[in-house]
């Protein structure tokens, strides 16, 4: 029985989450130019296909090239699960496959959806009493989008109880603090995380006695429009909005807000007055996060 050639071959198929941080890593390694990358992206934005299948149809890499760059980002997106190096509450890293991890993956589709796709880069993550949440919520969101081939850079931002150094295991003596008080420049303070191909983070620093005036100066902004430049997704953890007015300076220069909030605790007239608070800045408030 005579076979054909192609009855023993299936295509390539890339899965999308997967697609979306090919390009990157095939430049990284050499295998495409940045005038490659770029025709890519340009024949991509015209027709809608998965950016592997256009650079398959336009010659510019080969099945094998796309097979060995889908090994690294699979590997990319378990990124070292149970990995001691980071705190236990983070399910994206020691759960990978638990309920929470998948509700983190359907938020994170949604604010792709809602905000990212729109052209929008940062994100505020808070909440509306302390231990609502906000801050493993914004870890493991930054986790999630790193895991997606996104260049993520997490900025920790609640200057009174910051939280992020802990849940990361690392010790970093200078922080955002630092940068607002105009000591050192961004590129200093960014910490790639072990594992992580995609994941850089900002921390805190040490905890000054003015937050809100340093949040409020225009130095916060000008790091805003950094990130948008170097990175595609900023997440930004803020301090309770039910506590001080630091939320509302970070809002102000921010695209979007999400507050985290704990099911059966967070009453709704604080939920309420959280809102009205980030009413007045230009961040739309794009969900509240019920967390158990």
């Amino acid at each position: 029985m005579a076979i054909s050639p192609d009855s023993s071959h299936k295509a390539l198929e890339v899965p999308r989450h997967l697609d979306s941080g090919l390009g990157e890593i095939l430049c990284d390694d050499g295998t495409l130019s940045e005038q490659d990358f770029k025709r890519i992206l340009a024949a991509q934005s015209e027709r809608g296909e998965c950016f592997s299948d256009v650079a398959l149809r336009l010659g510019l890499i080969t099945e094998l090239e796309v097979r060995r760059a889908l090994a690294i980002q699979c590997e990319l997106s378990t990124s070292l699960p149970g990995n001691p190096s980071f705190s236990t509450a983070l399910s994206m890293i020691h759960r990978p496959r638990g309920e929470r991890a998948e509700a983190i993956r359907t938020l994170r589709s949604e604010l792709i959806r809602r905000c990212f796709s729109k052209g929008h880069q940062i994100l505020m993550v808070a909440e509306v009493r302390p231990n609502d949440g906000a801050n493993v919520l914004a870890a493991d969101l930054a986790c999630a989008f790193a895991q997606l081939g996104r260049r993520t850079l997490l900025i920790d931002a609640n200057l009174r109880d910051p939280q992020q150094q802990s849940l990361f295991k690392l010790d970093r003596q200078r922080g955002l603090v630092d940068f607002l008080k105009g000591s050192c420049n961004p590129q200093d303070l960014l910490q790639t995380m072990p594992g992580f191909y995609h994941l850089s983070v900002i921390f805190a620093g040490h905890p000054p006695s003015n937050p809100q005036e340093l949040l409020s100066l225009t130095t916060l902004r000008y790091l805003f429009e950094s990130v948008q430049k170097a990175f595609d997704t900023g997440i930004v953890v803020a301090p309770p909005l039910a506590h001080c007015a630091d939320a509302q300076a970070i809002a102000a220069r921010v695209d979007g807000c999400i507050l985290s909030t704990r099911r059966d605790s967070t009453p709704l007239s604080d939920i309420e007055f959280a809102a009205a608070q980030l009413s007045s800045t230009k961040a739309e408030l794009l969900g509240v996060v019920l967390d158990s």
